[in-house]
């Protein structure tokens, strides 16, 4: 194919009726060779697939084109350009939050039509990321805002996840910096103020992070002490141990060294096998105690997801003899894990009348567990509107993929993805996995979906 030998580059312009011409001089093919891959990057397979065949029979124009002048080369191409290649409907941006939403399980919008306006800012897509000051008192009053103010900003792109009236439960999925977590804080906002005498529990992974999100809260309802009143901030395993104590009763929880020490005592007791210590001690944490198997028959039927050595038969029983082994141990010591006290925290509650949380919100939920999992859904009940969830599958560092929906918490078709704040060239940036990982990054997605 030839390419471009000037010094000016061959560039579509796009008409008020979305049709492409070409302005400048240049190599036919390298212009629409350019055009194809945006494309390709930006819009679904089918409409790459169209582009990708009118760019093989544009090329195939551009040679018999090459030896002719200038003029003639960009009339035939404003031809060419206008009988075949078409701007898509939607803006870069909508078609890629089109195709995460589809990836997530759930529907993307409807386009709609772009209207010609002779102010750029007017245009949709422009209104999505800027706001126009109107005169200078309102930039003085942008600029004069506390940043603290800043800081919890909700973009009105993601007012619709915060609003949304749901039947069941919810995720909202998204890359770092998208404004998950702000849009979390602000749903727990939104309940407390439409639901009078409403309990919310807002939730996450850590004591840090939980401490964040108690900071952005103050500065949401800083003139609304009653809602933030209403509101229960606390990380999973504080409020894990308030509620059994509540529930269940006393919980001595076994520290990691502990439960080290009790794999390693019964697998030296246990004669004939190869397996390491760390094997045993992940197959116990990811599969035995992380599903809650107490007995044999359940760990021999278990489909072991992520673990990447199969065992046949044969060794899962001698791997099942240690098991044992560490159980007893445990109970000998009237000592739970944090997997215990969660599942039996959900049985407690489900057997229990009274609702304890009329609306849950969890932040980075990529990192909950098949316990946490079952927790939140007999909190929630199966009421709608009950359970709010906010993650990033990209940052799943802690546990082993498992389907949500076997555990009572069915997300589809209520599955959202939140992209305000990372602009689509960041996102391809940061996702420029790989091979391998990232086939296993779909592969655990898949998991959590189905």
């Amino acid at each position: 194919m030839n390419m471009c030998t000037t010094s000016k580059v061959c560039r579509p312009r796009w008409s008020s009726n979305n049709v492409a011409t070409l302005e400048g001089s240049g190599c036919v093919g390298s212009a629409l060779r350019e055009r194809g891959t945006w494309v390709l990057g930006e819009v679904s397979v089918e409409t790459g697939k169209a582009i990708l065949r009118d760019y093989i029979k544009a090329t195939s124009v551009s040679r018999r084109l090459a030896r002719r002048p200038a003029r003639s080369r960009r009339a035939s191409f404003a031809y060419s350009a206008r009988a075949s290649i078409r701007r898509p409907a939607i803006s870069p941006a909508e078609a890629a939050e089109a195709l995460l939403e589809l990836a997530t399980g759930g529907k993307p919008r409807a386009p709609q039509p772009a209207v010609a306006a002779a102010n750029p800012f007017d245009h949709t897509d422009a209104q999505r990321r800027f706001r126009v000051m109107a005169n200078v008192e309102e930039l003085q009053r942008a600029l004069d805002f506390p940043w603290e103010k800043w800081t919890v900003f909700l973009h009105p792109e993601q007012r619709e996840f915060v609003e949304r009236d749901n039947t069941g439960p919810v995720r909202v999925s998204g890359s770092a910096g998208t404004g998950k977590t702000i849009v979390a804080s602000h749903r727990a906002a939104h309940l407390v103020r439409t639901n009078p005498d409403a309990r919310v529990l807002l939730t996450t992974f850590s004591d840090t992070l939980a401490n964040a999100l108690q900071t952005k809260l103050k500065r949401l309802l800083g003139d609304e002490p009653r809602l933030a009143e209403r509101i229960d901030v606390h990380s999973l395993n504080a409020i894990g141990l308030r509620l059994y104590k509540t529930h269940v009763g006393q919980a001595m929880i076994a520290r990691g060294e502990i439960v080290r020490e009790l794999v390693q005592e019964a697998a030296s007791a246990v004669v004939g096998h190869k397996f390491g210590l760390h094997f045993i001690l992940t197959e116990w944490e990811q599969v035995v105690d992380a599903w809650q198997l107490d007995d044999w028959e359940a760990y021999r039927e278990v489909v072991r997801l992520g673990r990447k050595t199969r065992i046949p038969e044969p060794q899962r029983k001698v791997l099942w003899s240690i098991f044992e082994r560490v159980r007893a141990g445990l109970k000998a010591r009237h000592l739970i894990t944090h997997a215990q006290l969660f599942s039996a925290l959900a049985t407690a509650i489900s057997k229990n009348k009274n609702v304890v949380f009329d609306f849950v919100v969890v932040d980075e939920a990529q990192d909950i567990s098949v316990a946490h999992v079952r927790f939140f859904a007999a909190l929630g009940g199966g009421r709608p509107n009950a359970l709010f969830f906010a993650g990033d599958l990209g940052q799943r560092i802690f546990q082993q993929p498992f389907s949500w929906k076997a555990m009572g918490v069915d997300i589809r078709g209520r599955s959202r993805t939140c992209s305000y704040g990372s602009t689509p060239a960041l996102v391809r940036s940061a996702i420029q996995l790989p091979t391998n990982m990232l086939e296993a990054t779909i592969q655990r997605a898949n998991h959590l979906i189905a």
